[in-house]
């Protein structure tokens, strides 16, 4: 009764300092497509990129270009009085009152400047389009990183029920113990080894709970939820589908894979930043057009008078800068400095994101091999138990080997999961590289 009443008094203990780590929010059923969607939704950095992208459009104007005609307009009232009937010195002595109006417009238009603004105008789509691909690029790595995460919880998930597998069988030596003692069949060595092997199962599960909660929190953190929030997730690790054609993934990867178009963008963007340098070396044509309207009234004593001014102007301007100190030439040698850069850039990048998947296709398929290796471990593992546990029964085996066999087989799962874990987190990365994540995720 005693032994009972302890391990009863274990079990609830655990219990409450598994269900006491943290306060929980319960949200439900959570899938790998509703995280993903989640994310895309409400991650806190792709917030950010696509406010920035907003930013980026905005300034992508003709105006901002420096294109089109900019014009200003004036109106200033004005009003004095004058009082001159207490001055001998004037001729006339009375109190003199003027007010006035004056309003006119200003337009000014560049009318040339060596193709300048249409560089400025390829720059500023340029950038948009950069901007755009920040957030594609984020898309993609958030929704693998989103994969991962929620696998991670499974993978976390899975070790507990490994965990608590293996304190089931514990207790069920221990009750069948229990019993053989208590008619003087067995002695108590081996029950109290197995009580021994529950408490280091059950110490496991406390920690292998502290690292669910944080998988937990990470995954969490991706879709922009609270940290306390916690999911029950629907869904299974299972082994990836396989890559296929490589010749034909590394061709899309070349052609069009995310940072590869981004740093073609930077090629671009370079190259019209040389063209922004060469057009100082033209003329700047430009029209300069004034209108204005002034109104005058005055009033002296019996004396009252008005008059009005119409101005109006146009000119054409021609500025052509002779000599800066060499400014406009160090400009053009900088620019074509920075395309040589932008280029080598891009190539560094289609060897980064190559070496990238390269890595990733040997993870897969290495892991593919590894993982029918283990898991044919876990199955004689599985068999070496239930042996060891009749065996045991029969007095062939003691506690100790059974606990020792027991342990083969939660290093064998736990290995099995690792591996179907890695397998997946390079499948993913290969879809990346290859552009699957640019579409919404579908069942897997």
């Amino acid at each position: 009764m005693m032994k009972t009443m302890r391990k009863n008094r274990l079990n609830v203990l655990v219990a409450l300092l598994i269900g006491g780590l943290g306060a929980v929010q319960a949200q439900g059923e959570l899938t790998r497509e509703a995280a993903v969607t989640r994310a895309l939704e409400r991650n806190f950095g792709l917030q950010i990129v696509r406010l920035q992208a907003e930013q980026a459009a905005v300034g992508n104007a003709w105006g901002a270009a420096g294109a089109l005609p900019r014009v200003t307009a004036t109106a200033t009232p004005s009003s004095s009085v004058s009082d001159q009937r207490e001055n001998p010195a004037t001729f006339l002595q009375e109190k003199i009152e003027s007010s006035g109006l004056s309003y006119g417009a200003q337009a000014s238009w560049t009318l040339f400047d060596g193709m300048g603004m249409f560089a400025n105008k390829r720059s500023l789509e340029l950038l948009e389009a950069q901007a755009n691909g920040e957030v594609a690029l984020l898309v993609e790595q958030t929704t693998e990183a989103v994969l991962k995460a929620f696998d991670a919880v499974l993978v976390q998930d899975a070790l507990l029920e490994v965990l608590a597998s293996a304190v089931r069988f514990s207790e069920a030596q221990i009750d069948w113990l229990a019993s053989r003692e208590a008619v003087g069949a067995a002695g108590s060595f081996d029950r109290l080894q197995f009580e021994n092997a529950v408490l280091a199962d059950r110490a496991a599960q406390l920690q292998q709970q502290v690292a669910r909660d944080a998988a937990m929190r990470n995954l969490n953190r991706l879709m922009g939820d609270a940290e306390e929030v916690t999911w029950t997730l629907k869904g299974e690790l299972a082994s990836p589908p396989a890559l296929g054609d490589l010749a034909q993934i590394e061709r899309e990867i070349t052609a069009s894979e995310t940072t590869i178009r981004n740093a073609l963008l930077g090629e671009a963007l370079a190259s019209t930043s040389l063209d922004q340098a060469e057009s100082r070396l033209y003329p700047v044509v430009g029209l300069n057009v004034n209108w204005g309207d002034q109104f005058n009234q005055l009033t002296a004593g019996d004396l009252s008078a008005e008059s009005r001014v119409k101005n109006s102007s146009a000119a054409l301007t021609l500025n052509f800068n002779l000599f800066n100190g060499g400014a406009t030439r160090r400009a053009i040698d900088q620019a074509k400095i920075q395309i040589d850069l932008a280029e080598t850039a891009t190539a560094n990048q289609i060897a980064a994101s190559l070496q990238l998947f390269h890595n990733a296709a040997d993870q897969c398929a290495t892991q593919s091999e590894v993982f029918d290796l283990v898991d044919a471990q876990v199955t004689n593992a599985e068999q070496l138990v239930a042996i060891a546990s009749d065996r045991y029964t029969f007095g062939a085996l003691t506690s100790l080997d059974v606990r020792e066999l027991q342990l083969g087989l939660l290093r064998a799962e736990v290995s099995r999961l690792q591996v179907l874990q890695a397998w997946n987190a390079a499948w993913y990365e290969v879809q990346r590289l290859s552009g699957a994540f640019r579409t919404p995720v579908t069942a897997q």
